[in-house]
């Protein structure tokens, strides 16, 4: 397991989230330990490719990731169910100025932004 990213996603969930190489998200329960280290709550499949970056809505209660093919996949944290998926611009994966390489979640209203080589907002609903 090759960590790329890790999100700390409060709130109600007290959860924190890691991903990486092996498609997979792993949920944690940093405050349930055993034997020093925090236990397993359970993951979330769904991406095709490496997980790069994870954020967290706190508004919203929903975990953003992104993978290596431009594809973000919208995670209802309280069922633990894939809620959306946004598909990248380009369907060319040699199209470098459509590939997004990092999620943010920013502004008064919360917006997702991703990251190409010019930021997109996309409102949370």
């Amino acid at each position: 397991l090759a960590v790329k990213t890790v999100e700390w996603c409060g709130r109600q969930n007290n959860i924190l989230a890691s991903a990486g190489i092996d498609r997979a998200i792993h949920l944690w329960r940093p405050v349930a330990v055993k034997f020093g280290k925090p236990i397993l709550a359970g993951n979330l499949q769904g991406h095709n490719s490496g997980v790069l970056d994870l954020v967290f809505h706190n508004k919203r209660d929903v975990l953003f990731s992104l993978d290596s093919h431009s594809i973000v996949l919208v995670w209802d944290l309280a069922s633990r169910t894939m809620v959306a998926k946004l598909t990248p611009l380009s369907q060319n994966p040699f199209d470098i100025t459509h590939k997004v390489t990092r999620l943010l979640v920013a502004g008064p209203n919360r917006h997702l932004v991703t990251a190409t080589n010019h930021p997109r907002m996309w409102k949370v609903k």
